[in-house]
């Protein structure tokens, strides 16, 4: 990582600014001024929108006045853009809620209107829509009339209740060299905000009411043409005309619940279907139907050499059972695969998933393991792993972040590849790759570097950086690198004479005392992490002069044992002022008592001997006591002093000093 000088990146900044000036002034002017090209006003909205997200109140740059303009604009285009999206709806004309079963092929195009509060409102040119499930989502251009039109692909999901939302797509972003990343980073900003807001309904909605059979058809066509090709008719009713497709709809599928007969099924069931040969003592030859040579049940039709058609005179019934047999089976082995998909779960020991869904609610895994859901129920799946008996989540992948062809695939899957597609389409991979050990998961411990930098103007005071009780090095150019395991937690303390420096890891929740750094399991796209520095110069307060051991605390934070040190003072000056306090008012005691002795003696005139001579030796007594009290007083106001004097003479050359360069 390389750290930028507090000049570099101002100048830096103040260039991002004036580009981001320029192009918002161009393509705000744009948007207010053209009136037939609604597409160029559209992208001129959305264009103006990012531009001004590129930048922020808090820009380090020192042109303040191209600051101050772009904030202005910025307020302008705000305005209008929420009042756009406040006022944008679409409207399906169609039906309220539309009615599907799984697996059925949805003919009619559905025809959705564009709506908006203001009637000169632009429109988008194009409009995303998702369906809540995850199975698919659309890119549709709109037409001059305000609508747009779709049809619904087959839908594979179970779930009953299912939703699809709709949202302004984003026009191209024009390319750009200097802030061509910013401009990225505000377009996804912006599309996973708009697809929030539709999943609130913000923008309307169209409901799906999904039927929990499956629809499902057979290979009708592959029979008719076996019949035909084999010159045997598929009438075996002359009365009724019924044939044989007629008998497989209406008696192979009859009894079987979970599923519809629908010619427009994409799910279609092979009946095979074989011709044998009568032998030469046999005047028939045999139809055959049979879902599995390993099974014995068979329906078979015998048919004359000529004319060739079926013996109307067999008893179906009799068969029956067996065609019925032979297609819940190809049922069932078809719903399987239709239905269900099946992770196969690979886990280290020490690691475990939750997967969450519609239908079944939460399974934990472990270890060697497999899940089998249905389609389109998953939710999301936690990713979790255990060091020194702590547990902690360390991923989460939500429904929407998952191959949508692996969540509904036909075939089994590997939790190991839907864990490397999500890594690979968050640009996670390359630094995470270590997770994957073939097809098993494992979360790795790794090394986290923790960077900061001091800024040139501050480099000359003495700096004290220690991380879990181990003085860093501080390099001539002020960085301070700090490694640790990404499991570890610890204590940073960062503290310099004569500033005050809070410190924090997100740049929000900083912090004056020592820094705690928890561990980072997260998984992220790089191991460098920034710790964000907020340097101020902290002058001597009235405390810190006339409170001793304040100085220590508030202003030499970088000195060895600087509040230790600043308690011990602050507790020799209470006791010092305690002492003084305390000899001051027994000398006040001893005096008044001396003062009152000395009276008595001087105004007892015809006082016996011996009541003179107790007078006198109290009065003596007091006077000792007097001046031992405040002898002790002179003392600790001397050792006050000098606690004042040195107190006062250490913070204002430990401010002074310079840091000893390595």
């Amino acid at each position: 990582m390389t750290f930028k000088s507090k000049r570099e990146f101002a100048d830096e900044s103040d260039e991002i600014n004036n580009e981001i000036l320029d192009q918002l002034k161009s393509y705000w002017q744009t948007y207010q001024n053209s009136i037939n090209d609604s597409d160029e006003k559209y992208q001129s909205l959305i264009t103006s929108y990012l531009l001004s997200n590129c930048v922020s109140g808090a820009s380090f740059g020192d042109d303040k006045a191209v600051l101050k303009e772009i904030l202005k604009i910025k307020k302008d285009v705000y305005l209008e853009f929420e009042n756009y999206l406040s006022g944008i709806n679409f409207e399906n004309l169609s039906k309220t809620t539309l009615q599907v079963s799984v697996g059925e092929r949805i003919d009619e195009e559905f025809k959705i209107n564009i709506t908006t509060k203001d009637k000169n409102a632009v429109v988008p040119s194009k409009v995303k829509l998702f369906i809540n499930t995850g199975e698919f989502q659309k890119s549709i251009f709109t037409n001059s009339k305000k609508n747009f039109s779709f049809k619904i692909p087959v839908i594979n999901s179970s779930t009953s209740n299912q939703i699809i939302y709709f949202y302004p797509d984003l026009p191209p972003i024009p390319q750009n060299e200097i802030i061509g990343e910013k401009l990225e980073n505000e377009k996804n900003k912006l599309i996973s905000n708009l697809k929030k807001r539709s999943e609130s309904n913000d923008f309307g909605s169209m409901r799906i009411k999904v039927d929990q059979k499956i629809s499902l058809y057979f290979n009708e066509q592959e029979i008719v043409n076996f019949f035909e090709n084999n010159n045997i008719s598929l009438i075996f009713n002359r009365e009724t005309k019924a044939t044989i497709i007629d008998y497989i709809v209406d008696e192979g599928f009859k009894d079987i619940s979970n599923i519809k007969i629908s010619k427009k099924a994409e799910n279609i069931i092979n009946i095979p279907i074989s011709f044998e040969k009568g032998k030469k003592d046999n005047k028939y030859d045999k139809i055959v139907i049979t879902w599995s040579d390993k099974l014995k049940s068979k329906f078979s039709l015998k048919s004359k050499y000529s004319p060739k058609e079926i013996n109307e005179f067999i008893d179906f019934a009799e068969q029956k059972s067996n065609l019925v047999d032979i297609i819940r089976n190809l049922v069932n082995r078809k719903i399987k695969t239709l239905k269900k998909v099946n992770i196969n779960c690979l886990l280290c020991s020490k690691d475990e998933i939750k997967i969450y869904t519609s239908t079944s609610g939460v399974k934990t895994v472990k270890g060697k393991d497999s899940y089998i859901f249905d389609k389109g129920s998953i939710e999301k799946i936690e990713f979790f792993s255990k060091t020194r008996r702590q547990k902690f989540k360390y991923l989460t992948i939500f429904s929407r972040d998952i191959d949508k062809s692996l969540l509904f695939s036909n075939t089994t899957i590997e939790l190991s590849d839907i864990l490397k597609n999500y890594l690979v389409d968050k640009n996670l991979y390359d630094n995470n790759e270590n997770l994957i050990e073939g097809s098993r998961i494992c979360f790795q411990e790794k090394n986290i570097t923790y960077n900061a930098t001091i800024p040139p103007e501050y480099l000359s005071k003495k700096i004290k950086v220690i991380y879990n009780g181990e003085k860093q090095i501080i390099q001539d150019d002020g960085s301070v690198v700090i490694n640790k395991k990404n499991t570890d937690k610890g204590n940073l303390i960062f503290e310099a004479n004569g500033l005050s420096i809070k410190k924090s890891l997100n740049n929000k929740d900083n912090t004056i005392g020592s820094l705690q750094i928890k561990p980072f399991t997260k998984i992220d796209r790089y191991n460098d992490k920034p710790i964000y520095l907020e340097w101020q110069r902290s002058r001597p307060k009235f405390s810190d002069i006339f409170i001793p051991g304040v100085s220590n605390i508030n202003l030499l934070r970088a000195e060895k044992n600087s509040t230790f040190w600043g308690y011990v003072k602050m507790l020799t000056f209470a006791a010092l002022a305690g002492i003084i306090i305390n000899e001051s008012d027994l000398y006040n005691e001893h005096s008044n008592q001396y003062n009152q002795y000395k009276q008595s003696y001087n105004n007892c005139l015809d006082c016996p001997v011996e009541q003179l001579s107790s007078l006198r030796i109290a009065a003596t007594e007091s006077y000792d006591l007097m001046t031992d009290h405040q002898l002790k007083q002179n003392v600790a106001m001397i050792g006050l002093a000098s606690l004042y004097t040195y107190n006062i003479i250490e913070f204002s050359i430990k401010l002074g000093n310079k840091r000893k360069r390595k």
